[in-house]
């Protein structure tokens, strides 16, 4: 609203000025302009504020159990309706002594425009109705339970290295022999790395056709770091599986391929880890 039409700017302002929410400084403007503005004073009229009007319907009791968070959580008309009351209601204001709050902690705060300027005059119904929603607004936040803790995001879970059997492999498959090499004889020399895959293949081990052959990858350290499973659908016509190590850092030395069959190993072939570079 332009101040250069000071009776626009008053009109626009009535609304407000009748609930007692202008600022100091816009009611004194407010006022001086009704002072000498005959029309103004038209308007305003059927809504001059009466200072000895009952305070109204009391502050819903959870608000006033919860002061300090409504004192920061209330803007706008609401907060200015609020503490509007509290500053005429004695009842209030000796609840809040009583639950130890402060009713001067809800400060005022600036309020702009709250009405646009209208070429009719505000019925004091629609004030009736604007404080209702207030009302309901304020008991809304009282009931309103504090918001939960926010739990912080979970950490990417790193996938563990996996061994799967396939069927097919390429030219670049490491082939394993059984028996293991002794520890003179050269093993085979895989170097692996966190984001390689290695596909191993092996003789045909002496396994009827319908019995699955359980397949183990085991460490420099004895230990089992991948398992897997080869089913009589997927034999193909030998043995074969991948190593991945989804992003571990595998470890460099001496490991070993393992196949069993019903609990019976029937297969060991061993190969050197060196990691790259």
């Amino acid at each position: 609203m332009s101040t250069h039409d000071p009776h626009g700017w008053v009109r626009a302002r009535l609304a407000a000025w009748s609930a007692g929410v202008l600022d100091d400084q816009d009611e004194a403007r407010l006022a001086a302009h009704l002072a000498g503005c005959a029309a103004c004073r038209t308007w305003a009229e059927p809504l001059t504020p009466d200072a000895d009007a009952p305070a109204g319907d009391h502050v819903p009791d959870g608000l006033l159990a919860h002061w300090p968070r409504a004192a920061v959580e209330l803007h706008g008309l609401e907060r200015a309706l609020v503490r509007r009351h509290v500053e005429r209601c004695v009842e209030c204001r000796a609840i809040l002594a009583r639950l130890g709050h402060d009713p001067a902690a809800m400060r005022p705060e600036p309020v702009p425009s709250l009405v646009p300027a209208r070429t009719r005059r505000l019925p004091t119904a629609w004030l009736a109705a604007a404080a209702l929603v207030v009302v309901a607004v304020v008991a809304t936040l009282a009931r309103r339970p504090a918001p939960a803790p926010v739990a912080p995001a979970p950490a990417p879970v790193a996938r563990a290295a996996e061994l799967r059997a396939v069927r097919e492999w390429g030219a670049d498959a490491v082939e394993l022999r059984d028996p293991v090499r002794g520890a003179g004889e050269a093993l085979p020399e895989v170097t692996l790395a966190p984001d390689r895959a290695v596909t191993f293949t092996t003789s045909q081990p002496d396994v009827p056709a319908g019995v699955p052959i359980e397949a183990r990858l085991v460490g420099p350290d004895g230990a089992t770091l991948a398992r897997a499973r080869l089913t009589p659908a997927d034999r193909g016509p030998r043995p074969a599986f991948v190593f991945d190590p989804h992003g571990t850092t595998p470890a460099e030395g001496r490991w070993e391929l393992v196949l069993s069959a019903n609990g019976a190993e029937v297969f060991r072939g061993a190969f050197r880890v060196t990691a790259a570079r």
